[in-house]
C-alpha cells in the first residue's frame, strides 16, 4: 500500500501517563524511537511524570534532545529541579526555581511554527 501523502494524514496523539513506569526494557526503547520518529508520521506523544530522575539516561537524554515543548512545575528533588533547568533553563532559570514556585504554577519552553 503507498504511503500517504503528509498532508492527507491525520494528527495523532499518544499521552503516557506514568510515563517512569514504562521507561525501562523493551518499552523505553520503543518511546525512544518514538520521539525521535514520532513527529514525522504527525503524532504528537505527551509523556507525563512525576520524577524525571527515574528515568534511565538514555531515556532522559532523548527527551532533552526530541521533544519540542516541556512544561515543568514544582519540584521537591533537587535532581529533579537539576533536570528542569537543564532543559528549560538556557542560563536564565536555575534548579531553586523549580523548588521555590508556588502551587500550580510551572515553567514552560515551547516551540511555535517549529
Amino acid at each position: 500500500m503507498p504511503a500517504r501523502p503528509l498532508e492527507a494524514r491525520r494528527p495523532t496523539m499518544i499521552l503516557i501517563d506514568e510515563f517512569p513506569d514504562f521507561a525501562g526494557d523493551e518499552m523505553g526503547e520503543l518511546i525512544r524511537k518514538l520521539l525521535a520518529q514520532g513527529r514525522k508520521f504527525g503524532a504528537a506523544i505527551v509523556l507525563a511524570a512525576q520524577s524525571l530522575s527515574q528515568l534511565p539516561e538514555a531515556v532522559k537524554t532523548e527527551i532533552q534532545l526530541n521533544t519540542s515543548t516541556k512544561i515543568i512545575l514544582k519540584t521537591e528533588g533537587a535532581a529533579d529541579a537539576a533536570i528542569g533547568a537543564a532543559n528549560l533553563g538556557a542560563g536564565d532559570l536555575e534548579a531553586g526555581h523549580f523548588t521555590d514556585m508556588g502551587q500550580f504554577h510551572g515553567y514552560a519552553r515551547t516551540i511555535v511554527h517549529g
